[in-house]
């Protein structure tokens, strides 16, 4: 099971450098996370369309969240989900 999911996070990863999206995936071999941020130089309602036809084309999955941090060097604010069954 392990082996396939390490798999599939590298296929997605692979698909993410070819859609030149980033590149840091394969860099720093993590697995793909979902990444909330704010920037000053984006389009709101483009970011909003793209946004809700994710949403249509995904379902719910339950989550919790097991701690919230930042890093200190960026100050960026991340949340640390525990994976169960339904994200595999």
């Amino acid at each position: 099971m392990i082996w396939k999911q390490k798999r599939n996070y590298m296929l997605f990863s692979k698909k993410v450098a070819d859609a030149k999206l980033s590149t840091k995936f394969m860099k720093w071999k993590t697995r793909p996370h979902p990444t909330l941020a704010c920037f000053n130089d984006v389009d709101e309602e483009k970011c909003i369309i793209r946004l809700k036809k994710f949403a249509k084309n995904h379902i719910q999955m339950p989550t919790y969240i097991a701690s919230v941090g930042m890093l200190t060097d960026t100050k960026t604010i991340f949340a640390s989900p525990v994976m169960n069954n339904a994200m595999y």
